[in-house]
């Protein structure tokens, strides 16, 4: 079990890679301009750098006084990512969950600018603009579990997808576009639709 203990010359240069990397990709983010909410990401981009610094450091500095190795934590998430794809039943578990960690902490670091855990409500006092998809409108099959990104199918393509709302979406379900975020197909269920058009 030696393996797992605290090794400064692999756990060091991990923590910073992984931290340059974070840094690097917000700078991305926020400049890319494909975010769907009124806040100004490059004002919070260096409050962003900053926590996510500091919630490595604490990770880093928490592995070093336990003297358990940082490399690990890595290795909990991918098996928190299988056990999450098994109970799922969605072979893309792991990389969902990955992507999944990796969005939330940059959600966390932005102070969730996109609401991605707190979706926007559909009411009079709030309205969110969201960008138009060239399939706007047009009904797609889930081609695996959105949770709450995933792959639908649409005219013979594939497309990376993402639940409008944040709901669980299961395989084989018809869904409707709704307009894009983040870069990706933002759907609906077809019946969440046509209870709108109801009401």
């Amino acid at each position: 079990m030696d393996v797992l203990l605290f090794n400064p010359k692999v756990d060091i240069p991990l923590c910073l890679v992984t931290v340059v990397l974070f840094i690097w990709h917000f700078n991305w983010w926020a400049a890319s301009g494909t975010i769907d909410s009124p806040v100004k990401l490059m004002r919070r981009l260096p409050a962003a750098r900053v926590r996510v610094t500091l919630l490595f450091a604490v990770a880093f500095t928490a592995c070093w006084y336990c003297n358990f190795a940082f490399w690990a934590i890595y290795v909990l998430v991918c098996c928190f990512g299988l056990i999450f794809s098994i109970v799922a039943g969605d072979a893309s578990g792991p990389n969902m969950f990955w992507m999944f960690t990796v969005t939330l902490i940059r959600e966390w670091a932005f102070g969730f600018p996109q609401l991605i855990l707190h979706p926007p409500q559909n009411n009079d006092t709030k309205m969110v603009s969201m960008p138009k998809s060239e399939y706007d409108g047009q009904i797609a099959i889930t081609i695996s579990p959105l949770r709450p990104c995933g792959e639908i199918r649409i005219n013979d393509k594939k497309i990376s997808a993402i639940s409008d709302d944040g709901r669980l979406i299961d395989k084989d379900e018809e869904v409707v576009v709704v307009g894009k975020r983040n870069g990706q197909v933002s759907v609906k269920m077809v019946a969440n639709r046509q209870d709108e058009l109801i009401n």
